[in-house]
């Protein structure tokens, strides 16, 4: 009777706090923690996402640069991604807007998308490699909705795609929002992506 008590017992302890495997304090697997008390602030924000965790810093990472990217949580409503591709292919940037449902983020992705394009890839210039050649191209993909659920963790913020093959997804706190946007104005991102009309947080 004792052994299935504790039998009984630590099935419930498996099942609410999930399995966490850890090494070097590189987390690799969380169990998602859904409940509706979960309070968050998005607006102005900026979040990060990678394929694994750091379990003492609470920081999606990537063990290259094209494993990464960006959410930008423009207001109350807009948001921004920024998927870094490895060269000599260009990055890729979308749009939507979002919403917050029983502590998890649904993301809305609009049609209209813009790719940072290597021209050179499209002939054979060998030299593409050490002098890409890049020109920013709008593109038009069926819009969609994905999300990104609230994951429990050291009583920090933090979620996970839903992807196959799951990223997690941080508060970035190396990089000041007004900077990356001031950025992608720059480089002429904001106007390809008909962002124009956008109020900032």
């Amino acid at each position: 009777m004792k052994m299935l008590l504790v039998i009984v017992v630590t099935s419930i302890l498996i099942i609410t706090v999930g399995y966490s495997k850890s090494t070097n304090n590189k987390t690799e697997n969380i169990a998602t923690n859904q409940t509706d008390s979960v309070t968050f602030h998005l607006s102005g924000q900026t979040y990060s996402y990678g394929p694994m965790l750091d379990s003492t810093t609470c920081h999606a990472y990537g063990d290259c640069v094209c494993c990464t990217g960006k959410y930008l949580f423009l207001n109350e409503k807009d948001f921004l991604t920024i998927i870094k591709i490895c060269e000599p292919w260009g990055d890729s940037y979308s749009k939507g807007t979002f919403q917050i449902e029983n502590g998890n983020i649904i993301l809305h992705y609009d049609s209209l998308g813009v790719n940072d394009e290597n021209t050179s890839l499209a002939g054979n210039d060998t030299s593409s490699t050490l002098n890409p050649k890049y020109v920013l191209r709008q593109t038009k993909t069926p819009a969609y909705t994905t999300k990104l659920i609230y994951v429990g963790w050291n009583n920090n913020t933090a979620f996970k795609t839903t992807d196959e093959e799951a990223f997690f997804v941080t508060l970035d706190k190396d990089y000041r929002m007004s900077d990356l946007i001031n950025r992608l104005k720059a480089d002429s991102v904001w106007d390809k992506l008909e962002m124009q009309n956008i109020i900032l947080k």
